[in-house]
């Protein structure tokens, strides 16, 4: 069943088959992406968790292409693989798809290959 949710100011859809497994930590997420040797920083994103998973979002994805990150990872704590990272930053859209790394309850980092060439890496809190 999917949930969307107001945590912080971000709009986030919530995987889970119980309301009960929601958990928000409102304006607590910080994040930081390098990109070509370009760090881009994020801070007071919503972190949610639900059963299982993570999903971090800062601000709200949409075409108007002011800062965003966000990401959902399915299993943590542990090692991921496949996830999708998209993130915007001074008006330019990127997205790491496939990335893998290790996440815990409160946070992860994470690697891969973006979808217009080359490589990002990062990390985010909660």
């Amino acid at each position: 069943m999917k949930f969307n949710q107001i945590c912080g100011g971000a709009l986030v859809a919530v995987l889970s088959a119980a309301a009960g497994d929601r958990a928000c930590a409102a304006d607590t997420a910080k994040a930081t992406v390098t990109v070509d040797g370009q760090t881009f920083t994020y801070t007071g994103g919503s972190c949610v968790k639900n059963g299982a998973g993570l999903v971090v979002n800062f601000g709200v994805p949409g075409p108007a292409r002011e800062d965003y990150f966000g990401v959902s990872i399915e299993k943590v704590p542990g090692h991921f693989e496949n996830a999708v990272v998209s993130f915007v930053k001074a008006g330019k859209r990127y997205s790491i798809l496939n990335a893998s790394g290790e996440a815990t309850s409160s946070g992860a980092s994470f690697a891969g290959l973006l979808m217009r060439g080359g490589t990002a890496q990062g990390s985010f809190t909660c």
